[in-house]
């Protein structure tokens, strides 16, 4: 008999991306999917044309209670309809929400956080967010880390016992592409520099506007490219101003949130990628882009430091200065340039191939 597994998440974005994995790598003998989700016209039309039965949910707002407690009822309800063997929870409101809808009906839960929640704010809001995850450790059943070093944070800031968490590193499907590009400058044309990242505080894009402003400067051919406007977009209004600021509109575009296919295409055409983010879990985009042989210049947080040796696949970077010197040396040295793309691809096809993760995942649902 196949095990029914019920997929809840709030959240789009990388988490989509992840769910979608799994819906196209799990062995269908053996396991039923049903996913919970906000309406999305992409993903809506992916889980008919994969014949999976799906549910759509409201976002509620963050800070409405009133919502969260009719998510909460509603996920009861659709618990009991369905009677899952195991419910995945993904990120932190579907998470908390989630887990409280588990232990009324006594289902046994898996969360992953996909990047701890807290993390994203500072202050009273921080301290709450902590609190609610520590407080929601009785609840959890499993929670499946996708890096070692958000394991360690559940470990060692929130308290959960390590029995209780697995690793899978997120993963994505290599390709068989193995052509590494030449330095922008050396192939004398624009430099695209780019990133797939919401406008929140988590994904820091007002350092994203810093260092293109310090690039540009130097070279009038660089371009700098945002995609994910639209999903949300918390900081869009400062980062335009910023840009603005700064004068440097005409080198600088902001792009709606897209599908799939024109995310892969969107990558496929950057010299380099650059990501600012605060916190991670394990980016996909950041995977996706070095299986793509791209150079990755991306903060120095959690999730990038488990991918990325700096200056062997890669530059891990702190402050603005550190990112603008990363993205010269590539620029001009042709050498590192090649040389980091291809140890870029390397490391990703030997570690992060999406059929060895799918295969632990499967083995944590036969196993629960």
């Amino acid at each position: 008999m196949k095990k029914k597994i019920l997929h809840v998440s709030q959240s789009l974005g990388g988490v989509e991306t992840y769910i979608r994995g799994v819906v196209e790598n799990i062995d269908r003998n053996r396991f039923e999917l049903i996913i919970v989700c906000p309406y999305s016209d992409s993903f809506n039309k992916f889980c008919l044309e994969k014949n999976i039965d799906f549910k759509n949910i409201t976002r509620g707002r963050e800070s409405s209670l009133w919502d969260d407690f009719k998510t909460i009822f509603l996920l009861i309800k659709i618990i009991k309809q369905n009677n899952p063997d195991i419910v995945h929870l993904h990120s932190a409101k579907a998470g908390f929400l989630g887990r409280i809808a588990c232990r009324y009906t006594n289902k046994k839960s898996i969360f992953m956080p996909h990047g701890l929640s807290y993390l994203s704010f500072t202050g009273f809001k921080r301290i709450f967010y902590l609190l609610l995850e520590v407080i929601c450790k009785r609840f959890t059943d499993i929670i499946i880390a996708v890096a070692n070093s958000e394991k360690n944070k559940l470990i060692f800031e929130l308290g959960f016992d390590p029995n209780k968490i697995e690793v899978i590193s997120n993963s994505i499907v290599i390709s068989d592409d193995s052509n590494v590009n030449q330095s922008p400058l050396k192939s004398n044309k624009q430099i695209k520099i780019g990133t797939i990242s919401r406008l929140t505080y988590q994904k820091n894009p007002l350092l994203f506007v810093e260092i293109a402003n310090n690039i540009i400067k130097q070279y009038k051919n660089a371009e700098f490219y945002i995609l994910g406007a639209g999903l949300e977009d918390h900081l869009k209004d400062k980062t335009v101003e910023l840009i603005e600021f700064y004068g440097i509109d005409n080198n600088f575009k902001i792009l709606n949130w897209a599908s799939k296919k024109e995310s892969e295409l969107f990558l496929e055409s950057l010299d380099i990628f650059l990501l600012t983010s605060i916190f991670e879990g394990l980016p996909l985009s950041l995977l996706e882009a070095m299986d793509l042989s791209k150079p990755c210049v991306t903060s120095k947080c959690d999730g990038c430091i488990d991918v990325i040796q700096n200056n062997v696949n890669g530059y891990a970077c702190i402050t603005a200065n550190e990112f603008t010197s990363a993205i010269i040396s590539l620029i001009e040295n042709e050498s590192d340039f090649k040389r980091i793309s291809m140890n870029a691809k390397v490391y990703v096809k030997e570690n992060h191939n999406l059929k060895n993760s799918i295969n632990l995942l499967q083995k944590i649902y036969e196993r629960n």
